[in-house]
């Protein structure tokens, strides 16, 4: 048969995530512990992140979220008489 009329516009979906931004610092890291926080631009919240490590001596403990999803924070330790440079970085995004 022939083709039915046009029906009406369905509601607005959810909103979604925008404004996706990638957020890095450098800094290097002399022998002991690093324990270090890069965040997201104010309005904007992380959806990942971590560590780009050059060669070297180290070791991550932890790399995870802030609490409120400000940003990324980052752990690690290096051995003796070894400096180390390190990217931080945050994938942030206005989610609503």
């Amino acid at each position: 048969g022939p083709e039915g009329p046009q029906g009406e516009a369905g509601p607005a979906g959810a909103d979604g995530v925008s404004g996706l931004e990638l957020v890095t610092g450098e800094a290097t890291v002399a022998e002991g512990e690093f324990d270090e926080e890069i965040l997201c631009p104010e309005g904007k919240r992380a959806l990942n992140g971590g560590v780009v490590v050059d060669s070297g001596e180290s070791r991550v403990i932890n790399s995870f979220p802030l609490d409120n999803l400000a940003g990324w924070r980052v752990q690690m330790v290096t051995g003796e008489d070894a400096e180390v440079g390190v990217l931080l970085y945050v994938i942030c995004a206005a989610a609503n």
